[in-house]
């Protein structure tokens, strides 16, 4: 999605005169549109850039616009962008606070388009976000800010993930001094691709009186009077905005047991072999834990669920751990090994004490099996991407954790065969860029875990 559609060259473009004879033109219209929702949103790939002055990296997706798909017949082309058009959201807001990057960049399931100068590409198409700060180095109350100097332009496709923003905005503006409320905000939901916005500040313009009430949300939370949200939005997504915005946040407890539940269902279905199952169910489950909440909310104890008696910041840790684990295995099971290691390192992440609050972690016990499981997975994800390097790492930083587990002595002795069949030199690296989780000498943890012979 480099490109625009509406620039692509005449001559990739077939006339109307072709005949029908496209195969997929035979097929009944209620069939095609199922085509063209499947080649329009099904493919996202992740990637990385580094943070502008930071050392670490940003994550975000791009959109492949199969132009292959859309070049194929000016009929195809055109029931494709009706589709495009018409039953996806497009959503644009503006603001100067200094943590919408943390909002948007934090995995809250919204999806990222493209980012910095790369917004012009989606141009006619896509949804503009556009996140500034005065480089005069003040950003309004916040004074100082640290990303005073940089100026954000981010594109994001926003479809039914539009409830998950406002839940996750709402949850920031309870915080603290409601700072993201007192910032300067607008929001605009459209479909009119011909339009472009360069500037920095909100504008006004007429909102039809069918959809006015999609403001009422955003005007109660953060009183703001220049929002406009233009676009075709069917009643039920309408009251599902409404709901989202204005419904009681529950409790982080009532959010963990939520989300286990759908951890214990995903656990049988890959018991099962239900790979894909699985994989939907732990999704769910993490997209009830993306919306972040204040310190003071993780109070009390669970009361229900497997974490029942857990404190509730005890829980949140092991949920994470867990089900991150969970997720790079059932991701490996159906190939995706790259989002595996990405949920691996996630979960190594999480027993990574510094800079969190001692209530985390202070007294959490883990079981070796939770210890064990990213490291297993992501080692075995590395094996599925080539670099048996770090999956002999991973696989025998599991077998550290569970020294008699027979099925990991196996894989760690398979990789073993299969490193020197292949005549790699074993190296020290790390099993993750950014996890700080190093890797120590080979032969010293050869020695440790299999009896203190060299191999």
């Amino acid at each position: 999605m480099s490109e625009s559609p509406r620039s692509t060259p005449a001559d990739l473009m077939p006339s109307d005169k072709d005949p029908p004879t496209c195969a997929l033109l035979r097929l009944p219209t209620e069939i095609r549109d199922e085509i063209y929702r499947y080649l329009l949103s099904s493919e996202y790939i992740k990637c990385k850039i580094p943070y502008p002055g930071r050392a670490f990296e940003t994550t975000y997706y791009t959109y492949p616009f199969h132009k292959q798909i859309l070049c194929t017949n000016r009929q195809v082309y055109r029931e494709a962008i009706h589709i495009f058009r018409t039953e996806n959201l497009f959503f644009r807001f503006t603001t100067n606070h200094p943590n919408v990057g943390h909002i948007l960049w934090s995995s809250q399931g919204l999806l990222l388009l493209t980012h910095g100068i790369r917004a012009g590409s989606f141009r006619h198409r896509a949804m503009d976000v556009i996140h500034y700060c005065p480089r005069s180095g003040t950003t309004g109350d916040h004074k100082n800010c640290d990303c005073a100097h940089l100026d954000f332009k981010t594109c994001l496709f926003v479809s039914d993930q539009l409830p998950n923003l406002l839940r996750t905005l709402r949850a920031y503006s309870q915080q603290g001094n409601r700072c993201l409320a007192q910032s300067s905000f607008a929001v605009s939901v459209f479909d009119d691709f011909d339009q472009w916005s360069t500037e920095t500040q909100p504008c006004t313009s007429y909102v039809c009186p069918r959809i006015r009430n999609l403001l009422d949300p955003f005007k109660l939370l953060y009183d703001v009077d220049d929002l406009d949200i233009q676009g075709s939005v069917n009643e039920p997504y309408r009251q599902s905005i409404v709901a989202s915005a204005t419904q009681r946040e529950p409790t982080v407890a009532k959010i963990v047991t939520t989300a286990s539940a759908f951890q214990k269902q995903g656990d049988e279905a890959f018991r099962n072999h239900h790979f894909e199952l699985s994989l939907s169910l732990y999704t769910s489950a993490i997209s009830e834990v993306q919306v972040n909440h204040h310190w003071a909310d993780y109070t009390g104890f669970v009361t229900t669920g497997q974490y029942a008696g857990m404190s509730t910041p005890h829980a949140v840790r092991r949920f994470k751990i867990r089900i991150h684990s969970d997720m790079a295995g059932a991701l490996v099971k159906v190939g995706e090994y790259r989002r595996a290691t990405d949920h691996a390192k996630e979960a190594i992440k999480q027993r990574n004490t510094r800079g969190t609050p001692p209530e985390e972690w202070e007294g959490l016990y883990l079981t070796t099996t939770d210890c064990a499981k990213p490291y297993l997975w992501g080692g075995l994800a590395y094996e599925g991407l080539g670099d048996l390097n770090r999956a002999i790492y991973g696989v025998g930083e599991a077998l550290f954790y569970c020294p008699e587990n027979k099925r990991l002595e196996r894989e760690y002795k398979r990789l073993e065969l299969e490193i020197e069949k292949q005549g790699i030199v074993p190296t020290e690296h790390a099993f993750g860029k950014g996890t700080n989780w190093w890797v120590r000498p080979l032969v010293v943890r050869n020695q440790r875990r299999l009896g203190g012979s060299q191999r």
